[in-house]
């Protein structure tokens, strides 16, 4: 027992087999190799049935499918699979309330339900589930401080916690923990034993969505280099580029962008709205001409009645782009 990651991987309650599993699993999940991602889940899922592992897997990989699909594709699969993560990592804690692996499974899984809920317009089940969440993540620093993969559910919530607090940062005991954010989501895109490359992405959107576009750009032309068809750094690089006015850059970027959802996720919504931003760039370039058909597409598209609202605004926009370029729908 020489071997200082083997030690580790039985302190932390993850046979290595299972671990390669779950990174193998992430790592077809973000090179859009989502039928081969959650042909490993249900693999794994089928090996280690008692271990939550396999199911909080296949949400992610079924995630990561559905970016820029929601509301177009069925969700139910996600939600049966956290729901999975969840009974057996509470199962394994009832045998063992020491085992720190399905302490951070459990964590990991109700921060995800957490999300979907707010997601589905449900703040207050969200606001508990999150609380339960927050408890296991912390339980799992105090028992094992050497870990940093809870740093990655905790630095997102500490970051989108600042954010929605900044504004009221001035009054006492309401802390911007968005800095405390960041650095949690280094730290464990640096040193997570499981967690690396979606740490990384998370970190990308958080800078992204602050403002942060030179950082969020340099981070996801890093990740592209690896995961070129990956539709959620793909999508950062293009917001990034337009964001810092490099609107030609921007071009190629969204048509990257539209590229990776073709040719089996070609109706969700994100592909109609790359397509939109497309066409508006071009027109705001003074391209109508060139513009027309992505606007036209993008126009005449109507997005599931659940569609995220940031699919709606982006029609919205290629909507007017079309009408200021001398044509009607």
């Amino acid at each position: 027992m020489n071997d200082a990651k083997e030690i580790r991987d039985l302190d932390f309650g993850l046979p290595a087999v299972r671990r390669s599993m779950l990174l193998e699993i992430q790592e077809k999940s973000h090179q859009a190799e989502h039928a081969v991602a959650e042909s490993l889940a249900r693999e794994y899922v089928l090996r280690w049935p008692d271990d939550p592992t396999g199911y909080y897997a296949r949400a992610v990989a079924l995630q990561a499918k559905h970016f820029g699909c929601e509301g177009f594709l069925d969700e139910t699969a996600i939600v049966a699979a956290l729901n999975g993560a969840v009974e057996r990592a509470n199962e394994r804690l009832r045998l063992n309330e020491t085992d720190v692996w399905a302490q951070y499974m459990l964590g990991l899984a109700l921060g995800f339900q957490s999300v979907d809920m707010l997601d589905r317009g449900r703040p207050f089940e969200a606001w508990k589930i999150s609380r339960r969440s927050l408890s296991a993540l912390d339980d799992v620093r105090r028992k094992a401080p050497e870990i940093a993969d809870a740093l990655l559910p905790l630095g997102a919530y500490h970051f989108w916690r600042g954010r929605a607090v900044a504004k009221w940062s001035w009054i006492p005991f309401v802390d911007d923990t968005r800095e405390q954010g960041l650095q949690e989501l280094r730290i464990a895109s640096e040193a997570g034993y499981t967690t690396s490359i979606s740490a990384q992405n998370i970190l990308m959107w958080a800078l992204h969505v602050d403002g942060r576009y030179e950082e969020a750009l340099t981070l996801a032309d890093s990740l592209l280099e690896k995961y070129p068809r990956n539709r959620s750094i793909l999508q950062v690089r293009a917001e990034a580029l337009y964001a810092l006015d490099r609107k030609v850059s921007a071009l190629d970027a969204y048509r990257d962008l539209i590229s990776a959802y073709e040719p089996e996720l070609s109706e969700c919504p994100g592909r109609y709205t790359a397509i939109g931003k497309l066409g508006v760039i071009l027109s705001e370039l003074g391209r109508c001409n060139e513009a027309l058909p992505y606007l036209r597409e993008a126009a005449t598209y109507i997005p599931p009645s659940d569609a995220q609202k940031g699919f709606v605004t982006a029609i919205s926009e290629a909507r007017g782009a079309l009408k200021r370029c001398g044509e009607n729908e």
